[in-house]
């Protein structure tokens, strides 16, 4: 029975495994985060800047507005932390609890 253990393997070769692995995880999430960035960029651009608004309660809650009356809007939300959302419901708020639409919060 071998005193070393069952694998011989030296240490610079470990190393430069993990480093290896560590350069490839990394590659892929920097791939990932920059398809995520592309994908939030282009659902953004297919609605009009004037009629988006950010919640001032909660941080990364898009809204479209759907139609104004007197000193309320009708929104629906269409964007939550990182994800779309695909069946929101109608909101009536004031203008005063929404914000104007910063895009650059998403890239």
């Amino acid at each position: 029975m071998p005193s070393e253990g069952l694998v011989s393997v030296e240490l610079w070769v470990f190393v430069l495994f993990l480093t290896g692995l560590g350069v490839v995880m990394g590659w892929l999430m920097w791939r990932k985060n920059k398809r995520d960035e592309q994908a939030r960029q282009a659902f953004f651009a297919s609605f009009d800047a004037a009629e988006l608004r950010m919640s001032r309660h909660k941080l990364g809650l898009v809204l479209r507005v759907v139609s104004t009356g007197d000193a309320e809007l009708t929104v629906v939300p269409i964007w939550d932390g990182d994800k779309r959302v695909t069946q929101g419901k109608h909101y009536t708020m004031s203008p005063d609890d929404l914000l104007p639409f910063d895009g650059s919060r998403f890239l």
